[in-house]
């Protein structure tokens, strides 16, 4: 709403942007925008348009509505309206200016300003314009609850945020803005207030088809109530904290059609339910919460006037297939489903609609994807598939019987009847109902309101369901363009929306992520889709046909809920796979089902198959764990693991990590989460029993930490492994980001040659020069395989993820690389370069590139590598059936291993584990405790077992193994150091002078050439001849004069085979 404040402190604009916040610490909140007008200016049919400057496109439309209302608290000059956006909802600049425009009821840009730079507008109403700077901005560090404000016709650098409230202007023109009050001032005197019940809540309206429009909450009352110093404190139920208020003034005026007294408040933003409730207090001005109410749930408030007091949820709600114009109504007492809106005049009883002619179902869909019959129809039909429940659809499918279908095959024979906030009459598959209500268009999904009891009515009971109708996939397509493509699909799924249909292809589980918050799995025909560039070089055209060719595939199967996170919210257990995900009954990606059928639904943009009761949906295992990787052979082992956000700061509120401690820290929310974190990690880890591990996602500890987090994870694998000897290369704080790399190495095979180098240069960190770090610095170390002397240097790295932009230029989405590909790219080549210069000083030529390079494989990042002589061992030994990562149902790998030529012939084998990219995410460390930090998707329903301390599921990875077998580099006097540290040890003894003669005159030939005896029979061949003399005294028996034995001859024995070997004995 618009509340008086301050006079226009621009001279140039009547109306004007005039205070912003889009960034803090932590997770961004309270994100809005303030515009100033003069009093009751009208902003209907304005519009604030925000634009992104990384490719100067806009990327939100928001429309205004209301005009400035009078309040005490700032007088009678001016107003302004508040627009509160959501966690995340402004660009936060950075790398590129972002900016947003106020554009007038003409369609005239008003201003265009920016934070962070200037761009100017490739489209919109700002399209051509240069923006302006407002020469101050907010960043990561920015404390929540401040805000950039225009004061005196300057913006001012972050101060507490005065959102609706006046802004002091400066005094003296000096540079520090004079302090802001954080609170109104309280009118004098204050007006007694109503008792508690006089006045409440009796209109809300926050979500509609399309665009929000018209949002706005009424209040009831005795007439001439004064409101003065009141207050709407507006909830938001994801973190439960308060995300804006309404400054309410005058009085409740009587409505010309009745008795009774109102008073509205128009408010865009409304937040709009859904996965978690959203909620309102009603406070009065002495600060008590009068009524604390909310929508699609309850939950308890978290700061601000309503904190600790539990919400009560008026039990109906809107949804974005609310028409138009409708609103939530008290009446009676009671609040009502949507209907017709009355702001400001009286409410009336709900009527049902008259019963009309009855039709067919297939006269109201017609032959397009719009209802045909606009308007109240009367149908009469057999339910398929009922979803009653509170956390189901809050609905049922009907179907014709099979002797009232058409020849048409272009119109559908069922419907969805949406029932709002709850079906009023019980119906069950079989029953022939008659339904009357409106129809129309839910988000695309043909439907029938029916709300009342007068609604529907049961004819008959358990009569034969309607036929069965085939589907088939692929959909056959041949347009080139995908947006021709998704409308051939559309045409094809159309006349069977809502109807029985039955699959008979077997598809393969593709994609399970949102398996946990929204209960469903995408299934494909075929073999199981790989990512266009794991398969072929980047391309335009054909990563437009593969896109086209993966939709044409795919189908999702859902359960019977609408609702995010249903299964924790009813703490029951999630749907798939039937009777319920566990430990013990669990699917993977890959397995497949035959014939699935169900009813077709058209929801959330995706065509998807909702389960009914006579079917059990039972998978195929095709695709099974494994206890362990796959051997590789060698003598030596190096694994490539990404740990997922491995932090032992716990992520809690007001916690800050990173080497500076201002960056969000990951991972676990709780000791209890890092417990079963750890458990997951190491029991990987002691599975694959690798000799050197090059980790990613470690937490980067402050300088000079004592204990990192690498050094616990390396404690607790030594504690779980057992027989294992684990320590970690100390690298210590390396680059800025919140995450780093790592290495640990096992300790009775490995030793370190020499300290690790760092590879934190900006031709590498940035070296598209975006002026900000992109890719995280890389970590070489050069190891030595203690049974062979031989040298090994190894680089682990995590490039730039493709996740979030890097502007023009460097992003290259058109043809499947994804986002920051240039950056990636620029590194890779840089990387390259640095190890050819031996960056570690040991002089070793074999090298292995290893580490999560966010590339697939025939992006540029990994061409660059192989141009610069590095070979891509997981493509030489997996080839196109390779793959480590999942994202959006496609499979490849991001995480690498590349040996340079020296070291290629020497790699026995690579494998991907596959222990994490197929399994459900649900069954990972997270449990059922929702933490203070933690997002409401991420805890886990108790109905069932989720959690085991195994490796399945411990990353989102899949760990790489490498088996390498160098060639040995032991010479003779590393076996006389041998035996002596052995005799020192006390795992080598001895008896006689033999031995010891033995070993040193071995020395002798090799190192000095001193026992010139042994010239007349040749150098090489005496040596040998000793070797061989050594081993037969070396078989852990007591000859009568001449032997060695001990607990260590068997490693002794192998070392001087090693070395005969060197020395071609043979």
């Amino acid at each position: 709403m618009l509340t008086a404040c301050c006079a226009a402190s621009s001279a140039s604009a009547e109306v004007f942007i005039s205070e912003i916040h889009y960034d803090n610490a932590g997770t961004d909140e309270g994100e809005a925008i303030e515009i100033s007008a003069d009093l009751n200016t009208s902003l209907s049919g304005w519009q604030l348009v925000l634009y992104n400057g990384a490719n100067s496109e806009s990327y939100n439309t928001i429309n205004l509505s209301g005009f400035a209302q009078a309040s005490e608290s700032c007088g009678s000059a001016g107003g302004t309206l508040v627009i509160n956006l959501p966690s995340n909802g402004i660009q936060n600049g950075g790398s590129a200016a972002d900016g947003l425009a106020l554009v007038d009821a003409s369609g005239e840009v008003v201003e265009f300003l920016s934070y962070e730079g200037v761009l100017v507008a490739s489209d919109g109403p700002a399209s051509g314009l240069t923006s302006m700077d407002i020469g101050v901005s907010e960043d990561s560090s920015t404390p929540p609850g401040e805000s950039l404000q225009l004061v005196d016709g300057t913006w001012q650098a972050p101060n507490l945020s005065t959102f609706g409230i006046c802004t002091t202007p400066v005094s003296g023109g000096g540079s520090e803005p004079t302090a802001i009050p954080t609170t109104l001032p309280t009118p004098e005197p204050t007006p007694a207030p109503p008792a508690a019940s006089d006045i409440f809540i009796s209109e809300i309206h926050y979500d509609n088809i399309g665009s929000d429009s018209g949002e706005a909450i009424e209040l009831s009352g005795p007439a001439d109530s004064d409101l003065s110093g009141w207050q709407i404190v507006l909830y938001n139920g994801n973190d439960r904290s308060s995300y804006g208020s309404i400054i309410l003034g005058g009085s409740l005026q009587t409505a010309a059609d009745c008795d009774a007294a109102y008073a509205v408040f128009n408010r865009s933003g409304l937040q709009n339910g859904g996965s978690t409730p959203d909620g309102l207090a009603l406070v009065d001005a002495s600060g008590a919460v009068v009524e604390f109410l909310s929508y699609e749930g309850s939950f308890v408030a978290n700061g601000g006037p309503a904190d600790g007091i539990t919400s009560v949820d008026i039990g109906v709600f809107e949804s974005s297939a609310t028409p138009l114009g409708y609103s939530l109504q008290k009446i009676s007492g009671q609040w009502q489903a949507p209907a017709p809106a009355n702001f400001g005049t009286c409410s009336t009883e709900p009527v049902g609609p008259p019963a009309g002619e009855v039709v067919k179902i297939h006269e109201v869909q017609g032959e397009g994807s719009q209802v045909a019959l606009n308007g109240v129809v009367t149908v009469e039909a057999i339910v398929t598939a009922s979803y009653q429940g509170e956390n189901q659809l809050r609905g049922f499918f009907i179907q014709e019987e099979d002797r009232d279908t058409d020849d048409d095959p272009r119109s559908s024979e069922a419907i969805l009847v949406d029932c709002g906030a709850a079906c009023p009459t019980a119906v069950a598959p079989g029953d022939q109902v008659r339904v009357t209500g409106l129809a129309q268009e839910f988000s695309g999904m043909s439907g029938i309101s029916a709300g009342l009891a007068a609604d529907i009515a049961i004819v008959s009971r358990n009569n034969p369901l309607p036929s069965i109708s085939t589907v088939n996939l692929p959909v056959p397509v041949d347009a080139a363009d995908l947006g021709a493509a998704q409308a051939q699909i559309d045409a094809y799924f159309e006349p069977f929306e809502g109807m029985r249909v039955a699959i008979p292809e077997t598809l393969t589980v593709d994609e399970h992520f949102e398996l946990g918050r929204y209960g469903q799995l995408v299934l494909s025909s075929g073999d199981r889709p790989r990512q266009f560039t794991d398969q072929q070089p980047p391309s335009e055209a054909g990563y437009i046909a593969q896109q086209i060719h993966l939709r044409a595939r795919r189908i999702i199967l859902d359960d019977d809920s609408s609702r995010q996170n249903v299964a924790l919210i009813s703490d029951a257990a999630v749907f798939h796979p039937q009777p319920g995900l566990s430990t013990d009954n669990f699917l993977r990606s890959g397995d497949s089902i035959t014939g699935v059928s169900g009813v077709l639904h058209f929801f959330e943009s995706e065509w998807r198959v909702r389960p009914v009761a006579e079917e059990n949906y039972q998978f195929t295992r095709s695709n099974s764990r494994s206890a362990a990787p796959t051997d590789v052979g060698g003598s030596l082992k190096v694994a490539s693991f990404n740990v997922l956000n491995y932090f032992t700061t716990l992520d809690e509120p007001g916690v800050r990590c990173g080497p500076q401690q201002n960056l969000d820290c990951r991972g676990a929310n709780s000791s209890q989460e890092l417990y079963r974190q750890t458990q997951k990690i190491t029991a990987a880890i002691c599975a694959m029993n690798a000799d050197i591990l090059g980790l990613m996602e470690l937490e980067n500890p402050a300088p000079g930490a004592e204990q990192t987090p690498l050094d616990s994870l390396v404690a607790a694998v030594n504690a779980e492994c057992g027989d294992t000897a684990y320590a970690a290369v100390n690298s210590g704080s390396i680059g800025g980001d919140a995450i780093t790399v790592g290495f640990m190495y096992n300790t009775h095979t490995v030793g370190l040659a020499g300290p690790p180098a760092i590879l934190d240069s900006k031709a590498f960190t940035d070296p598209a020069d975006s002026g900000t770090d992109k890719n995280r610095p890389a970590l070489a170390q050069s190891f030595i395989e203690l049974s062979k002397n031989a040298r090994l240097t190894i680089a682990v790295n995590h490039l730039k993820s493709k996740g979030s932009s890097c502007g023009a230029g460097d992003d290259d989405r058109s043809s499947g690389q994804g986002n920051c590909n240039l950056t990636r790219s620029l590194a890779a080549q840089v990387l390259a370069e640095w190890l050819d210069t031996g960056p570690t000083g040991v002089d070793s030529d074999y090298v292995l590139v290893i580490g999560d390079l966010n590339a697939y494989r025939f992006e540029d990042p990994i061409q660059r590598l192989e141009q610069a002589g590095y070979i891509d061992l997981v493509n030489l030994f997996g080839g196109d059936s390779a793959y480590g990562y999942l994202f959006d149902g496609q499979l490849g790998y991001l995480d690498h291993a590349l040996a340079n030529q020296a070291l290629f012939p020497y790699v026995s084998g690579v494998t991907d584990w596959h222990i994490n990219a197929d399994e459900i995410n649900l069954l990972d460390y997270n449990d059922t405790v929702l933490d203070a930090n933690e997002a409401s998707f991420e805890a886990k329903p108790s109905a069932t077992e989720l959690f085991a301390p195994d490796p399945y599921r411990s990353s989102d990875h899949d760990p790489l193994v490498i088996g390498i077998e160098l060639p040995s580099d032991l010479q003779i006097s590393d076996l006389a150091a041998a035996f002596n540290a052995g005799y020192a040890a006390g795992e080598i003894r001895g008896a006689g002078f033999g031995p010891i003669r033995l070993i040193l005159a071995l020395v002798f030939i090799r190192e000095l050439g001193a026992a010139e005896w042994y010239y007349s029979k040749g150098k090489l061949a005496q040596a040998c001849k000793q070797l061989d003399l050594t081993i037969a005294l070396s078989d852990g028996q007591d000859h009568p004069m001449d032997y060695i034995v001990g607990p260590g001859v068997a490693n002794f024995n192998q070392l001087i085979k090693q070395v005969r070997s060197n020395l071609l004995c043979d």
